[in-house]
């Protein structure tokens, strides 16, 4: 019965620590299975106890007949045993009787109760995947100092706690510690709850990835062909950007009039805290707001859209409005595009945002920026070149080799600081990356800078980056 105690009380722990969600929606069910154990046990402890008292009263008869008996025969001390069939000493060897039963009885049940326990370590253990990824950097610009660090560690969680209920958790560790100037940190960038009333509807509540634009939900260090990421997805669009939200995702197919190709609707729609004035003529990353908070409120909603066909094309719309200011005045608009063609192993990808804010302050007092605005495009070719398989490829389990170019820009109204104007920077990337298996790549890439007035993240400053990333 402690056992069965302790492995509930482990269970809980171990569903609050990681996935505060699911742990709720078994809290219940939990709780029933405590109450039902301690009572249980309650019960087997009192039929224990007078079990025992009830045994002590039939030793005690026993020995007065012994007693009684004196020297008596062999043929008298049997008729002195069989005295023992007297009212009080047969009434005490059936409650001792009936006590053992009902002993038996509660102890079978708390072998129900273990198996129900069991049950749910089962249960969770068949729905519930731990996954993650993390990657190391190396990084050599121009006027800075060269150096090596950890870039992300991330770990997820993926279970099915029950029929049509989904729950997902991505929580990442942010390198820190002595000697980089800051402390490490853990941050939730997911931590939903998602029920399927069907395809085409799965209300979803928690901290989501916002889904403007494509990369700001498909970041990982593991699928992205550079180390680096592109200056509209960090500038404009504050990539990583993670909101506490409530909303609709869903997908439904949608097939061609010539019935040979399918097409696939997507779609995600939330009401979330949205963007705070903490905006800059140099990036919008200050302005996400925290995930238990909000500086005003009016709610910003968010949401894409997208055609995709698995095999070859995905095209997406993503819109943004909200608030920004803590009175509730002044509005940010934004829309975006995204798209990913490929073409057997040539692929294009590419993203356009452009965030239109309304005349206000900044939460400094100077003059919000009025505009920011980015693009990239990025192509790559994949191949293996067979030669290769006599070498370094025999030591390796489907390799491929990814040629990459990126050009991109992001560009930021004046925000009134100091009226030196517009700040834009440009980018281009050239890559190359090695997979020796799918969960692990190895990248290189030089970047050429550019920039007009302020920089926004390296200037104009050139530079080489390398890195390996791994999942498990």
């Amino acid at each position: 019965m402690r056992k069965a105690s302790l492995e509930i009380g482990i269970i809980a722990a171990l569903i609050t620590a990681a996935a505060p969600a699911v742990a709720s929606d078994l809290h219940a069910e939990l709780s029933a299975l405590k109450k039902q154990v301690a009572a249980q046990a309650a019960e087997l402890a009192k039929a224990r106890r007078e079990n025992e008292q009830l045994s002590a009263r039939l030793r005690a008869i026993e020995a007065r007949l012994e007693a009684s008996a004196g020297t008596a025969t062999a043929s008298d001390k049997g008729t002195a045993h069989t005295a023992c069939a007297r009212p009080n000493c047969s009434s005490a060897r059936g409650n001792a009787d009936d006590l053992s039963d009902r002993v038996d009885a509660v102890e079978a049940t708390a072998a129900v109760t273990a198996a129900q326990q069991q049950g749910i370590l089962d249960r969770l253990a068949r729905s519930s995947r731990l996954s993650g990824y993390a990657s190391v950097e190396f990084s050599d610009f121009d006027g800075e100092v060269a150096d090596f660090g950890l870039a992300t560690l991330e770990l997820l969680i993926d279970s099915s706690p029950a029929p049509r209920l989904s729950f997902r958790s991505e929580i990442e560790l942010e390198a820190g510690g002595p000697g980089s100037g800051s402390h490490a940190e853990t941050e939730i960038e997911e931590a939903w709850l998602e029920y399927t009333i069907a395809p085409w509807l799965r209300p979803r509540a928690g901290v989501i990835l916002v889904p403007f634009g494509r990369y700001s939900t498909d970041h990982f260090d593991t699928v992205q062909d550079l180390t680096s990421r592109p200056l509209m997805a960090r500038r404009v669009i504050p990539s990583s950007w993670s909101e506490t939200a409530l909303g609709l995702t869903g997908s439904t197919p949608l097939p061609l009039w010539n019935g040979e190709h399918e097409f696939g609707l997507e779609y995600e729609l939330y009401a979330i805290n949205g963007l705070t004035d903490s905006l800059s003529d140099t990036s919008s990353r200050s302005a996400r707001g925290a995930l238990g908070g909000d500086n005003n409120d009016d709610k910003a909603f968010v949401g894409r859209i997208a055609a995709v066909s698995a095999s070859h094309l995905e095209v997406g719309v993503s819109g943004y409005y909200g608030k920004y200011d803590p009175d509730g005045n002044d509005a940010i608009a934004g829309i975006g595009t995204d798209w990913d063609l490929r073409w057997g192993p040539l692929r294009v990808r590419g993203e356009y945002a452009r965030l239109d804010i309304d005349d206000g302050l900044t939460d400094t007092g100077v003059a919000a920026p009025g505009r920011m605005e980015g693009l990239y495009v990025e192509p790559s070719v994949t191949f293996w070149p067979q030669v290769f398989d006599r070498a370094i490829g025999a030591y390796m389990t489907n390799p491929t080799l990814t040629a990459v170019a990126r050009w991109g820009f992001a560009e930021i109204a004046d925000d009134g600081d100091a009226g030196t104007g517009d700040n834009r920077e440009e980018r281009l990337t050239l890559g190359v990356n090695l997979r020796p298996a799918d969960s692990l790549v190895l990248k290189f890439e030089w970047q050429r800078n550019t920039t007009a007035r302020e920089a926004l993240e390296h200037g104009d400053a050139d530079g080489i980056l390398a890195s390996v990333a791994a999942s498990f």
